[in-house]
């Protein structure tokens, strides 16, 4: 028998109101979850796989199995070419430096990597320098501690008074002694110089990981200041001990290096090397103004100086990685080796999903901008695209500051667009804001110098004396009381007679010094590395002020300025 009541239309109703509410509940969830998995998916979802072209990842080949561009490969392959076993200068020279000081380059197992890439079984067949630097610093100071008592001896850069000036084995029986011991390895070093080739490798070229351009180790930079010290060093003990002539083979295999060094693929490369060449031209000059230096020698200093390579542009150096630093970072992020924080208060951008070729894309003038460059007809062109390249990094470097809004957390394109202008600001080129004119001027000048500081040494020796005048194309020439002033007219064809700045603390510090009408600049403004200026006194800062801001003319001085050994400017008098 029916219920009556269960077929009433109120219970109808009731009964469809209810599975209606169902319904749209069960609807709600639904599009709720498709909402949160689409958002979730956005943020979190596997990264948009870039197309790899020169307008994305600019370099489409050698590829790692990520499917990305091994951009470190490509540096590595470039640095490599034409290098053999049998040509290669960093063996020996590995084999000089690596019992000296471990430096970077600690790890046995990173020792072996560079080994086999090198094909050899070792670095070191034991028949290197005997001793770090620091160790035989210690070694020095105990011995002229107790030689001079009264005198105050640091032991921080000891080793650079025996470098940059003569010496005697009177000064330190140790160090004479040392360098005796280490003929083997000064041999080594000799033949790594003369080698047509110098490809010493980088452990983080060989490893599987993924490294900023920047953050390259290059353990041989350490090693080779290293060893052109000891060169410059062994150098000035034959010169002041009357035997210049044994001292030239060692100056040309310490500018060998500085240009083995120079050749480089990183801009690095060429600052160190061009520091290589001060340290050797100061030393060069203690040489020319010995009585006992033959005419023969400095002929065949000459022939080298003048069959040596120009340096490259700083410029062209850098534009060739700035070209590829911001898609190489790109990789190095995409692939989670690495990330960038997005702020204090943010977490980290990398965590959320990106469409790099959205991102690839933004950062792609960067790269059209540098091949411009490298390839401008002239140095009008470049310097203008150069200059159009660094207001595309601050602009977008500026984007990055904007505050991380909503946009950001449910925008691919919006997430990958900051992405890029993050990877601008952190990958941004190594020395293309400071001062590269005054850099690749310092170098080209440098090799003018010392030609023609050969020259008047070959006069000197022929005549007797320095002559009363002295001429040579772009080079200005000064008797002094002492000896001679030279000093270029600088790229600007001027003759400005000072250099605004340069990389001295004293005059002691270098050869090139700031002058003004012959009188040197006890002090430089600026730091080679830094923009923080240096402290000087009224009377310095009113010398350095007459010197004109544009002033780019290098000197050189004949004898070169004379620093008192640490004995001497420390012993109080008696």
């Amino acid at each position: 028998m029916s219920n009556p009541a269960a077929s009433s239309p109120h219970a109808s109703k009731a009964l469809s109101g209810k599975l209606l509410v169902w319904m749209l509940l069960g609807a709600m969830l639904i599009v709720t979850a498709i909402l949160i998995g689409g958002v979730g998916f956005a943020l979190y979802g596997p990264d948009e796989t870039p197309v790899i072209s020169p307008q994305t990842t600019v370099l489409t080949e050698p590829l790692r199995a990520d499917g990305w561009p091994d951009y470190e490969e490509a540096i590595r392959r470039r640095w490599a070419r034409g290098a053999t076993p049998a040509n290669n200068g960093a063996i020996p020279f590995w084999r000089a430096m690596i019992t000296s000081d471990l430096g970077e380059l600690d790890d046995p197992a990173e020792q072996d990597l560079i080994a086999r890439e090198l094909g050899i079984k070792t670095l070191s067949l034991g028949d290197g320098f005997v001793g770090g630097p620091d160790a035989l610093e210690r070694r020095l100071a105990e011995e002229l501690q107790q030689a001079h008592p009264r005198a105050v001896i640091a032991t921080e850069n000891l080793l650079t008074f025996f470098h940059r000036k003569p010496w005697t084995k009177q000064d330190s029986p140790l160090l004479a002694s040392w360098v005796a011991a280490n003929a083997a390895a000064y041999q080594l070093l000799h033949e790594a110089a003369a080698a047509s080739h110098f490809y010493p490798s980088s452990p983080t070229l060989l490893d599987d990981q993924r490294d900023r351009l920047q953050d390259i180790a290059l353990p041989a930079l350490q090693h080779s200041r290293t060893a052109v010290h000891y060169l410059c060093l062994r150098a000035m003990l034959a010169v002041g001990e009357g035997r210049p002539d044994e001292a030239a083979d060692d100056l040309i295999a310490a500018y060998r290096l500085a240009d083995h060094i120079s050749a480089g693929p990183f801009p690095i490369h060429l600052l160190l090397g061009e520091y290589h060449n001060l340290v050797v031209d100061r030393a060069l000059a203690h040489l020319c103004v010995s009585r006992e230096v033959s005419l023969e020698t400095i002929a065949k200093l000459l022939r080298y100086i003048e069959s040596r390579p120009m340096p490259r542009d700083p410029l062209d150096v850098e534009l060739e990685i700035e070209r590829i630093a911001p898609a190489s970072y790109a990789a190095q992020l995409a692939t989670k080796r690495a990330r960038i924080d997005d702020g204090p208060t943010n977490p980290p951008l990398r965590a959320r999903r990106i469409d790099w070729n959205i991102a690839l894309k933004e950062l792609a003038p960067l790269a059209d901008l540098a091949d411009r460059a490298i390839a401008a007809p002239d140095l009008p062109t470049r310097d203008g695209l150069i200059s159009k390249l660094r207001g595309a990094h601050r602009q977008l470097s500026a984007n990055s500051n904007q505050p991380f809004g909503w946009r950001q957390i449910v925008s691919t394109r919006d997430r990958s667009r900051r992405q890029a202008w993050l990877i601008s600001g952190d990958s941004f080129s190594f020395f293309l804001h400071r001062n590269r004119e005054m850099r690749f001027s310092i170098m080209t000048q440098q090799r003018a110098l010392a030609r023609e500081l050969l020259s008047l040494t070959a006069q000197r020796i022929r005549d007797g004396d320095y002559p009363d005048e002295y001429k040579a194309e772009g080079i200005n020439y000064r008797r002094t009381n002492e000896g001679v002033l030279l000093w270029s007219n600088g790229p600007n064809g001027r003759d400005d007679r000072g250099l605004r700045s340069f990389a001295v603390a004293r005059p002691q510090d270098s050869l090139l010094l700031p002058l003004y009408e012959g009188r040197l600049i006890p002090l430089a403004q600026e730091s080679y590395d830094s923009e923080k200026p240096v402290a000087l006194d009224p009377a310095q800062q009113a010398l350095l002020d007459a010197i004109p801001p544009d002033a780019d003319d290098a000197a050189i001085r004949l004898p070169p300025p004379q620093e008192p050994w640490p004995w001497e400017e420390a012993e109080p008098n008696e």
